[in-house]
């Protein structure tokens, strides 16, 4: 009786293992992208790979905070006409001009210098862009030393955008002025950005002359929602 009973056991547990097996061996993993934005999203993928990818498009939606703006200039003093400046410039401008050179450059950076918001569903933008260039300080034939103080740059846009050249390019077209803002996109992730791109804004320099320059602008941007 006990030997069968021990050949009862043994069958049981065999039994057992085996139906443990099957079920095992019924799970079929699928490994893939399992987020439903995605490019490659796989429908059948059960485990999730790290292998996603998403559009431009996708990436730049929503808004963006700009944290760091480096602006460069090159303002042709030839092309101001001295009828704007002060009295005491205007005589002496052709020899201003000669003494420093056609080209003078603005260059300079600043943080927390505004935001963008990128909307995807209808590719319409909002862009606010505020900041103070940096002081700095040039030396006049027959006048001495001018500080050039802190230029206050404040411009709301809004209208719509597009992507260009493989999606490398992204032009922002403002709905009021019809201007239009072409960035490179260097860095695009789904938490950062960088923005390489040239911009015309209004240059006040109180008491001497206003002009409208282009600035070079490289904007590192980091994304708030």
């Amino acid at each position: 009786m006990k030997k069968y009973l021990r050949v009862l056991a043994l069958v049981l547990s065999v039994c057992f293992t085996s139906c443990d097996k099957d079920d095992d061996q019924g799970v079929t993993i699928v490994l893939g992208c399992t987020d439903e934005n995605a490019e490659n999203y796989n429908a059948n993928a059960t485990d999730d790979n790290g292998t996603c990818t998403y559009s431009v498009s996708f990436l730049l939606d929503g808004q963006w905070n700009i944290d760091l703006l480096e602006y460069e200039s090159e303002v042709d003093l030839s092309q101001i006409d001295p009828s704007i400046l002060p009295e005491e410039f205007q005589t002496i401008w052709p020899l201003i001009v000669a003494g420093l050179g056609d080209i003078v450059n603005i260059e300079g950076e600043a943080e927390d210098a505004g935001g963008i918001e990128i909307i995807r569903l209808n590719n319409t933008y909002n862009q606010i862009l505020i900041f103070e260039t940096e002081p700095s300080e040039i030396q006049i034939p027959l006048v001495g030393s001018q500080e050039i103080p802190s230029i206050p740059i404040d411009i709301n846009s809004s209208g719509t955008w597009i992507l260009n050249d493989n999606e490398e390019i992204i032009i922002f077209t403002d709905q009021e002025t019809n201007t239009e803002q072409n960035f490179e996109i260097l860095t695009l992730t789904e938490d950062m950005a960088r923005f390489k791109g040239n911009l015309n804004v209004p240059l006040d320099l109180e008491g001497f002359f206003s002009i409208d320059v282009d600035l070079d602008l490289d904007l590192q941007l980091s994304r708030v929602n």
